[in-house]
């Protein structure tokens, strides 16, 4: 291990140090005498007498293993019950080995991937797309009413986007089982079993999604004392808590509530109902009701009409109003219609419309017709989720603040307008996934069975949404494949006017021209992430654009037909590439799985807020599990550490001990690498956190939160600073971080403290000497005991 050796001897990493401060630390071993006096755990020693602090690390995406985290070929697992995740720590034996005291690693990984069954996920990616824009809608002022009402009516509408995307995929399902599967099967009791129980199929995996994998069950009732109708703020718990240690609301505050990330509320971490009961029975009795809408077609009787749309009225109501899906505070009354066995009521009584409706009153030949309305109604609704996205960023007379801090760094993703674009692409992505299937299937159905004079008719919206695609993927996709290569180029060229040094300073800078360009596209491609809001932006409108003059020009789609086969050819390779996924994840789930379990710890960290038909959150959990296990006993002098998408989780923690404890009980530090709370986080979801809520813990841990990065991390990047034409520069005001280079590593410090610090990539007496690590091998760095030290240099410091 690089990070062992750097215990047994000295070398650059000497600067970085200073008095009592220095790479080597001692090895104390726990013997079995010790072992009982200590209790449950018994690597962990009293902190007032340990040399070091106990450390506390976890990881980031794809499931990492435990003994990846902790950087050792062999780890235990530590005793304990109640547990979600897992823990472990360093054997302690052979008695030989020289192994870090006082370190534990918490695995997250399983609840998102290694397990052959959660390969079904890859199905539902639009639908965890929509549930992903339902977090980022942007932060209303409190003295801002107009601008509260404007969000409000956004969370609503995401709700109802994500309904409206569950209605219009059933219905195309539904079209493409008996409008194209079927369509040449001989009328009769045979067709219309096939069709129902395909139907059936396809909502009991719905059923399956929605209920599995419930990481809630340790939460049993609400959190708050009354409901909110408005942007959730600090949440005020029940006097009794057994399942939330650390009554994060009921404590002293150490730092100011309006500056407390959403995250870090109980609020989030401690829901009573995380599988978001109403919101799965909506969806479900919406998508019946539309498959017998579908079905009945134009024959549908009038009875069975109207109590279908009383229904479908009733859910879109209910929906709308649901404005806490996960039950955190005190239930309105009306959700308990909604739940329990009046669910069961719900599905029942539209299950039967639906059977009616397939046994005797369906058409011979549907024809759809029903779909390119629903089309349009999503269309209606991203429109105005849009309108009421700008009212909250604008309303009352804030355009000119609005408008000119865009420039700002730490200013959210395309200045606050991104959560209904990327809600229109998740619902664009599940609408063309639809169209891409059914018209592949009607080709090969005419192919294997023609009959030209009655072919398999789609709807007219179908050959526009093709068309759409078609253009989207022309004129988007070249226009962005050339600017993410200039950005490449010209990035590149600006981060080797700091990393270029940075190496040479070394002597590790290899000048030969293969070498030079090979380092140079990596460090192009680092920064490429930085233009991921631009490019969500440029797509929904692309998209939306070609959408509307494919509406206005049928004529001009009529002639486009190879248009139309662009868009299908690129949505059916989306779809192959999901299929292939998840194979890949049911063949060997805890190897090439794993590339599936990236995609979920990204989408699946937010819970269920605009759609219940997405894996279940594994942060809220993940949090809880992490405040059990360290109110087993207090620790004087904590360090949590976290990499990429840990980060959050530390970052949540972090803020909770904080306000629950102050910083006189406990010594509180953080070490984050490889993180993204700069660059997405930090801007993506500003209702949830931001460089405020940033800024507001470093001051609540006096400074000691350090954050690792390296100029080739195409995933992780700075916290407290960014890259910017060859300069580092911070985000709070854009000013010029002063150049602090020491073995390599560029030093950001605020009010004389190390705060950030950009590693070398190679890394000094690494080996291989030329061995680039980009995102990975953090704790295997030189330097990594050196960060230890410095946010904890011992006892009594």
């Amino acid at each position: 291990m690089a990070a062992a050796a750097v215990r047994d001897r000295k070398g650059p990493v000497a600067e970085l140090t200073s008095g009592t401060m220095h790479a080597e630390s001692r090895v104390v071993r726990t013997t079995y005498s010790a072992r009982r006096e200590v209790g449950q755990f018994p690597f962990m020693a009293d902190d007032d007498r340990a040399p070091e602090p106990f450390v506390l690390l976890t990881h980031g995406v794809s499931g990492t293993e435990s003994a990846v985290i902790l950087d050792s070929a062999r780890v235990v697992e530590v005793p304990g019950e109640g547990f979600k995740g897992v823990f472990t720590t360093y054997p302690e034996r052979p008695a030989h080995v020289r192994r870090p005291r006082n370190r534990v690693a918490y695995r997250w990984g399983n609840m998102t991937s290694g397990m052959a069954i959660q390969a079904i996920w890859a199905l539902f990616g639009p639908f965890a797309l929509v549930n992903v824009a339902g977090w980022m809608y942007p932060k209303a002022a409190q003295d801002n009413p107009i601008a509260q009402s404007c969000v409000v009516v956004l969370r609503a509408l995401l709700r109802l986007l994500g309904l409206a995307l569950t209605v219009t995929m059933i219905a195309q399902l539904t079209f493409l089982i008996d409008g194209v599967l079927f369509r040449r099967m001989h009328d009769g009791a045979w067709r219309d079993w096939a069709v129902l129980g395909c139907l059936v199929a396809i909502f009991l995996v719905g059923g399956f999604v929605s209920l599995y994998g419930d990481n809630d069950k340790d939460v049993d009732a609400p959190t708050d004392s009354a409901p909110t109708d408005s942007v959730p703020t600090d949440s005020v718990p029940a006097d009794s808590a057994p399942t939330n240690p650390a009554r994060f609301n009921e404590s002293p505050s150490a730092t100011d509530p309006a500056e407390v990330p959403l995250i870090a509320t109980d609020a989030f971490v401690s829901p009573s109902d995380g599988r978001a009961t109403v919101l799965i029975t909506t969806h479900a009795v919406a998508g019946i009701c539309t498959a017998t809408i579908v079905l009945g077609d134009h024959t549908v009787p009038r009875v069975i009409w109207g109590l279908v749309v009383a229904m479908l009225a009733a859910v879109v109501v209910a929906t709308a109003l649901c404005v806490d899906p996960r039950a955190t505070s005190t239930p309105e009354p009306w959700t308990k219609a909604f739940v329990s066995w009046p669910a069961v009521l719900w599905v029942v009584a539209s299950s039967t419309l639906l059977v009616v409706t397939n046994f005797a009153a369906k058409p011979q030949h549907i024809v759809g017709d029903a779909i390119t309305w629903l089309f349009w109604l999503d269309a209606a609704l991203v429109g105005a989720a849009i309108l009421a996205t700008v009212g909250a960023l604008v309303l009352p007379h804030n355009l000119k603040t609005w408008w000119g801090a865009r420039e700002e760094p730490s200013t959210p993703w395309l200045n606050g307008l991104h959560a209904p674009l990327v809600a229109a692409i998740g619902v664009l992505w599940g609408v063309g996934l639809g169209v891409g299937f059914t018209r592949l299937a009607a080709l090969v159905i005419d192919h294997n069975k023609p009959d030209h004079e009655n072919p398999v008719p789609l709807p007219d919206s179908y050959a526009s949404t093709a068309w759409m695609w078609g253009v989207t993927v022309l004129i988007w996709g070249l226009v962005t494949a050339a600017f993410l290569g200039g950005v490449i180029v010209v990035d590149g060229r600006a981060r080797a006017k700091l990393a270029g040094p940075q190496l040479a300073d070394l002597k590790l800078l290899d000048t030969s021209p293969r070498r030079s360009f090979g380092r140079r596209i990596r460090w192009g491609v680092a920064s490429a992430k930085l233009r991921i809001p631009v490019c969500v932006g440029t797509l929904a409108l692309c998209a939306m654009i070609a959408g509307i003059v494919a509406t206005a020009s049928t004529s001009l789609v009529r002639r486009g037909e190879g248009l139309q086969w662009v868009g299908i050819g690129a949505l059916g390779l989306v779809g192959l590439l999901l299929l292939r996924a998840m194979f890949n994840a049911a063949q060997k789930p805890r190897k090439a799985g794993r590339s599936l379990g990236v995609l979920w710890d990204l989408a699946s960290f937010w819970p269920r807020e605009a759609h219940p038909l997405v894996p279940p959150a594994y942060a809220p959990r993940a949090i809880r599990d992490l405040e059990r296990f360290l109110s087993t006993r207090p620790h004087r002098r904590l360090i949590l550490a976290a990499h990429s998408q840990g980060s959050m989780i530390m970052y949540a923690l972090a803020y909770r001990i904080t306000r629950e404890q102050g910083p006189e009980r406990t010594r509180l530090s953080l070490l984050t690498y490889g993180s993204q709370l700069g660059w997405a986080y930090g801007r993506a979801f500003p209702a949830a956190l931001s460089h405020n809520t940033h800024a507001t813990l470093r001051r609540a841990l006096g400074g000691r939160w350090i954050n690792l990065v390296r100029f080739t991390d195409y995933i992780g990047d700075g916290v407290v600073s960014y890259t910017e034409g060859g300069e580092l520069k911070r985000y709070d005001n854009g000013s010029v971080v002063p150049q602090e280079v020491f073995s390599g590593c560029y030093l950001v410090r605020e009010n004389g403290r190390i705060v950030e610090a950009w590693l070398p990539d190679p890394s000094p007496d690494d080996y291989p000497h030329d061995a680039v690590h980009q995102h990975s091998a953090y704790t295997s760095d030189i330097t990594w005991d050196v960060w230890i030290k410095k946010l904890d240099p011992g006892p009594g410091a």
